[in-house]
């Protein structure tokens, strides 16, 4: 028998268990990104003399455990042919879709605040913003008119390129919050598995940067960064004017996501019982990406001195990249970071260059 509270789902402000019976909830966090999906099913649709107006696309889906909100999204357009409802994150609203980075008089920034704060202001992002994320521009390209860049970038492109030079993730919580983090270095769950094992891919992306890049004077110059094979030549012009301090960030940035990509092979499927802190089992709605899980018995298989939080305790430790709460079945699909990795140039793309020859 479960020992954890049932969970509830509410849509435009309305429960479902007021409308109809449902159920097969599926709920996915992702990191970065936060709140990624949520998916259920409405019992008896057909029979509906008239369809519930709070479930229209655009509603608001909050999924909650007792009185904590573990995931809020909007509604896609329902599938009332078999009562089959998806919603998804606030986090894709500027991921997917192409929300504007802009100032309030509509000019273009690379400024995270800025464009998250004017996005915010005119309802095209239905977040908040708790805490600075960077007020510094990330690049300047063009000052024509007062634009600071020479293309009208999404906020989600924006927040992308700057996480990977700041090391950190982007994402949005269940209470609406846009944030950024770095990976957890402690464990929240000991995770405890006899038949299943983490598999480790050990192909390495990028050992060596060598990148073109110009300064604010339009000079160019070329810079080195890494030790070892393989060697990677990109190209950092497109960015803008930068110093060197600034590419020596970029590039270990993207070193360090190459790293992330010496990654796994698959997810671990685990009942909450196998979940464990200081020996209590968590309800599952409350494990998610983001969370760093320490696996009990096992040792990190990429080698001793890869990381420094498994060689601390002796002990496989991964922050989890992808939680997938399957509540019908009651277990939990956890990949951790890296399980599919990007590739090399996805990920220079990512900070606005290019690699060379690709």
């Amino acid at each position: 028998m479960r020992h954890w509270l049932a969970p509830q789902v509410r849509v435009g402000g309305i429960w479902l268990s007021s409308v109809a019976p449902w159920g097969d909830l599926v709920v996915t966090h992702r990191w970065p990104l936060g709140c990624w999906e949520t998916t259920f099913a409405l019992a008896g649709v057909s029979g509906l003399r008239k369809r519930p107006p709070a479930l229209v696309a655009g509603a608001t889906v909050e999924v909650w455990v007792g009185l904590a909100r573990v995931w809020v999204g909007v509604l896609t357009q329902p599938d009332w042919s078999d009562g089959s409802f998806v919603a998804q994150g606030d986090c894709r609203t500027v991921d997917e879709a192409s929300v504007p980075a802009l100032t309030s008089a509509g000019l273009t920034t690379s400024i995270p605040d800025v464009a998250i704060d004017n996005a915010i202001a005119r309802g095209w992002w239905p977040v908040t913003r708790p805490a600075s994320l960077s007020a510094t521009a990330y690049s300047s390209t063009y000052t024509s008119g007062g634009d600071d860049t020479d293309e009208v970038n999404s906020i989600g492109q924006l927040l992308d390129a700057w996480s990977v030079e700041a090391n950190v993730r982007w994402a949005v919580n269940a209470d609406r919050q846009v944030y950024a983090a770095p990976d957890p270095t402690d464990a929240a769950w000991d995770i405890t598995t006899d038949t299943q094992a983490l598999g480790v891919t050990q192909e390495s992306l990028a050992s060596t940067l060598v990148a073109r890049w110009q300064d604010s004077t339009g000079v160019l110059h070329t810079r080195i960064r890494g030790t070892g094979a393989p060697v990677v030549t990109i190209t950092l012009v497109p960015v803008g004017g930068l110093t060197q301090a600034r590419v020596d960030s970029i590039l270990d940035g993207i070193l360090a996501q190459t790293r992330q990509s010496i990654g796994w092979t698959n997810a671990l499927t685990v009942t909450p019982s196998q979940v464990s802190h200081g020996g209590v089992s968590p309800h599952p709605g409350i494990v998610r990406a983001g969370q760093r899980f320490r696996l009990m018995g096992q040792r990190d298989p990429r080698g001793p001195g890869f990381d420094a939080v498994s060689d601390l305790g002796q002990t496989l430790s991964v922050v989890c990249g992808e939680s997938i709460w399957t509540e019908t079945e009651g277990t939990l699909t956890l990949s951790p970071v890296g399980t599919t990795g990007k590739t090399l140039e996805d990920i220079v793309e990512q900070v606005g260059g290019q690699v060379v020859g690709s």
